[in-house]
This record gives structure tokens, C-alpha cells and sequence, in this order.
């Protein structure tokens, strides 16, 4: 990884920009920002591995994460995808534990790192920022909990379903737009299902008329298929 540095002012206007920082005043974000760096990662590169100390949380700036648990035979499970203005490493921080997963990028990506005891004083001193913190925690779990139980329905195509209308803009529109947040085969890792199921269960919707897709991109096409489901997801 490579540390970029840049000037206070410079750091504080990147948390301006962050949905994570969005109302704190200018004095706390200047407070907040003599605890951060930015680091750059390189596609593939791991920022953390499973069992480090949580000595820092990070905050995506551009690019994207990937959230992994190694298995036997080089073989990974994918938890979660970590995108532009998202976190990890809070849970760690507050419980007091190691890093329970690897972090690695997975396109080239910028970092904000917010330092373990420049975090733990900034919730001790700022009720706003313990809530934003509390509610990434909670958000990072629930969406665990989602995908866990999207791996746990019944046929490759429930759960390639499942996934596409959790990704969909949150309107129940007869079309939607999204883009796939990684590559197909780590997207199969996190739905617990080989690559070559994953492309299948995406051709099956295509051939049925569901879905149209264009390498990352993807449009919802069927009503009957995805309707009721993102009205589900809005409410």
C-alpha cells in the first residue's frame, strides 16, 4: 500500500464528501482528520488479514473491497463487498478483537484510515459520530445476516434473484439498472456457489426474459419476477 499524503485542509474536504461524516460540524471533522491517512491500494492487494490487531477502521474513498474468509484448497468465501463511502473494522475496535476477516481490493482503490485511538475518543466526546459509527456497525451486520440467508434458498437462480433485487435502486419500477459491484466469480464466492453456477443461473434468467445483461451491467426486465421483491426492499 502506498500513503498519500496531503495537507489537513486536503483530508478534511474528503470527509466532507463521505456519506459517513455528512452533518458533523468543520471543527469535528478537522478533529477527526489529525487521526486519518489515505492510503492507495492496488487491485488485489490485501489491507488486512484475518487475525491482525484492529488498530484502525477504514473508510472507502474511490474503488471497492472485498470482505473474505479463507478456506482449504485456496478457496475463499466472500462476506460482504465494501464500496465508496462504506466502512469495516468498527466491530473489531469495539469488541476489543482481532480483524475477523481478510480485507482485499478488488480494482484500485483509496482508503481513508482512521486510527483506533483517534476513533475511540472522537465517540467518547461526540454523540453524532458514536450514532454514525453505531450505524454502520448495525447496517454491516444486517446486510451479513441478508446474505447469509440469500445462500441458504433453495436454487442457484432464488439466490442470484435474492442478490440482484438486495443491488437494485430501492423503486419498484418494472425496469431497473445496476451495475455488479465485482467480479462474477467473487460474486459466486459470496453466494457459496462455483462461478460456472453463477453464469448459468444468469443465463436462465436472461433466456426466460427476466434479466439483460451486459458484462457488469444488468437490467431487471420481469415484473413478475422482481416486482414484489423491490417494493419489499423500499418498504
Amino acid at each position: 500500500m502506498q500513503i498519500l499524503t496531503q495537507p489537513e485542509a486536503r483530508t478534511v474536504e474528503v470527509l466532507a464528501r463521505l456519506p459517513y461524516f455528512q452533518g458533523l460540524a468543520r471543527s469535528e471533522l478537522t478533529r477527526i482528520a489529525a487521526g486519518c491517512c489515505q492510503l492507495a491500494a492496488r487491485d488485489g492487494e490485501m489491507v488486512v488479514a484475518r487475525g491482525d490487531p484492529a488498530e484502525c477502521i477504514g473508510i472507502v474513498v474511490s474503488g471497492r473491497f472485498k470482505l473474505v474468509l479463507p478456506l482449504a484448497g485456496g478457496r475463499e468465501k466472500v462476506l460482504a463487498f465494501v464500496g465508496r463511502g462504506a466502512s469495516f473494522g468498527e466491530a473489531a475496535i469495539l469488541a476489543g478483537a482481532p480483524h475477523p476477516a481478510s480485507v482485499v481490493a478488488i480494482r484500485d482503490s483509496n482508503l481513508l484510515v482512521i486510527e483506533r485511538t483517534a476513533l475511540l475518543d472522537e465517540l467518547a466526546r461526540n454523540p453524532r459520530f458514536c450514532r454514525r459509527v453505531m450505524d454502520s456497525v448495525s447496517r454491516a451486520f444486517i446486510d451479513l445476516v441478508q446474505g447469509t440467508e440469500t445462500c441458504h434458498l433453495r436454487s442457484s437462480v432464488d439466490r442470484v434473484v435474492s442478490y440482484l433485487v438486495r443491488h437494485a435502486a430501492r423503486s419498484a419500477q418494472a425496469i431497473r439498472e445496476l451495475e455488479l459491484p465485482a467480479r462474477k466469480g467473487e460474486i459466486a464466492a459470496n453466494l457459496s456457489m462455483t462461478p460456472e453456477t453463477f453464469s448459468r443461473a444468469l443465463h436462465d434468467l436472461e433466456r426466460e426474459g427476466a434479466i439483460q445483461v451486459r458484462g457488469r451491467h444488468i437490467r431487471l426486465l420481469s415484473q413478475g419476477r422482481f416486482g414484489a421483491a423491490l417494493v419489499a426492499v423500499r418498504g
